[in-house]
Parts: C-alpha cells; structure tokens; sequence
C-alpha cells in the first residue's frame, strides 16, 4: 500500500511540473507575441492631388503652393522626417532602418502641376515624395502637346526626368481605371455580381498594361500602387500581392502601423488627405504626435 501511495504521489508531483512548465511556457509565448505585436513604427501618409499658385482654383483636392510649404514647415518644426516607399519597403523587408519619425507624402493622378509647382517646394526643404501616374493620362499628354498647368497631366518624358530624382518615385494609379461614370467600375472596385476570375482578368490586365508601360521605356517599374477614389475590394491585395506590388495606399484617414518582417502590413494603407481652405495647425492635429 505504501509503495502504490508513493507512485501516486510520484505521479501527481511530476503531473504538477509538467503543468507548470507548460504555464511559463505558454506565458513566456505570450510575452514574446506581444513584444513583436508593439514593436511598430507609426507612419502618417498625406494625400495631395492638384497644386495651384491661384487661391481661387483651391479646392477639395487642390491646396495652393502657400498651403503646401506651410505643411512641410510644420512637418519639419515637429521633427517628422519625409521616407520614401521605398524606404518602408527596405524596413519591412530588410530590417532597414527608419527615422524617428517618419512621414509620407504622396501626390495621386499624375498632374504637371507636382513637378513644376510641388517638387520645387519639396526640393526647397529636401522631402521626399511618391507621385501617382495613371497611364493612359500620361500616353495621351505623351502624344498631345498641352501644357496648361491647370489640368494637364505630366506625360513620360516628366516621369523619366521625375525618377532621375533622389527625391521623387513614381508608382501606380492604374492604367485606365481612373474612372467613376455610371455603370462602369469605380476604381478598383468590383462590378455587381463579377465573379472572382473575371474581376481578377480586368485588374490584373489593366494593372500589368502600365507596368509594361514603364518595362518598355526603361523606366523603373512601379512596386506601390494608390487605389483611384481609394475604391477596392477584400480580393485586391491578393491580385496586386500576385503582380509583384508590396505596397499598396487606400483614402482612409487613419495612422499605419509598420513592422519589421510583416509584409501585409503595408497593404491597404491609409492616408489623409488634404483639402485647402483648412490651417496647417488644424489639419495636422490629429495626425502628428
């Protein structure tokens, strides 16, 4: 009876050591999860579209030059520093490092007026940017010589001169999406009731004709694309995970959360945009720490 009391208590003693090594185990997991689950980087990304010297041309999606040079004083007087795509893909990817505070400007639809209003100022306070082209925009301005500031948009003689700069990158707006008329595609939106292959043959044909755009000018191909209207589907990452893009921008106004290693973070990202009319101060409230 002794000896069978004994293997019991043997029994239960290696039971409870079993347990609670199984309990710092998990415990320890758990901690190690949360430590990688914080280790992030907040990245603001802003929205521009259209630049005018003309107060009276200012709008929704056009801010004047004055504007502009206000925010990027702002950004620089609160320590933000301006990254390129590529540099969150370097940090995402490679463990590259980035600034304390990192920030990033885009411009979407490709308009001359970023080149020749926009990227002085920029240059002028040695900001980087991401400019978005749609290609049919910049075939069309290609074969028409029109240079009216006010709407034209840059064609691909500006887009080789623009990715020449250490301050410039170009990416994607699509090729011919960029279109919101009734009963069409909105975006990169999916139609009513489009099956699954057939929405992945339009975006992956549209996306892929302006990446060869790019491929046969000998032009950096593009690894970033802004969704036009911001328009998407649950399907898109995965069709523009498949094309080769790493990164991808909505028009949803909130913060990102970049970490090192973890690719899916820098899809879908958002963005604020930013509209004229409105103080820099004020803009920027709820966007810069």
């Amino acid at each position: 009876m002794i000896i069978k009391l004994d293997k019991f208590y043997s029994f239960l003693f290696i039971t409870a050591l079993i347990c609670v090594s199984l309990f710092f185990a998990l415990k320890a997991e758990k901690e190690n999860t949360a430590v990688i689950a914080d280790n992030y980087v907040k990245v603001p990304v802003l929205m521009y579209h259209h630049i005018t010297e003309n107060e009276n041309k200012a709008g929704s999606y056009t801010v004047t030059t004055k504007e502009f040079e206000r925010d990027l004083e702002y950004i620089a007087s609160k320590g933000y520093t301006a990254v390129s795509v590529s540099e969150l893909i370097n940090y995402v990817y490679r463990g590259e490092t980035l600034p304390e505070r990192p920030i990033v400007i885009t411009f979407d639809d490709g308009f001359e007026s970023y080149q020749a209003l926009a990227l002085p100022i920029l240059e002028k306070y040695n900001m980087k940017s991401a400019v978005f082209i749609i290609g049919s925009a910049a075939d069309l301005y290609t074969r028409v010589s029109d240079h009216n500031i006010a709407y034209s948009n840059l064609n691909w003689q500006a887009v080789k001169e623009l990715q020449s700069s250490p301050l410039c990158e170009v990416h994607s707006h699509t090729y011919d999406l960029h279109h919101n008329e009734k009963g069409e595609r909105k975006g990169m939106s999916r139609l009513e009731n489009e099956s699954d292959i057939s929405y992945e043959k339009a975006v992956s044909e549209d996306l892929m004709k302006l990446q060869k755009c790019f491929e046969s000018k000998g032009l950096s191909v593009p690894t970033a694309i802004a969704y036009p209207y911001g328009a998407y589907d649950d399907y898109t990452a995965e069709i523009i995970k498949n094309i080769g893009f790493k990164v991808s921008f909505t028009c949803e106004g909130r913060i990102n959360r970049i970490s090192t290693g973890n690719k899916d973070c820098l899809y879908n990202l958002g963005r604020y945009n930013r509209e004229s009319g409105v103080k820099t101060e004020e803009f920027f409230s709820d966007i810069l720490i």
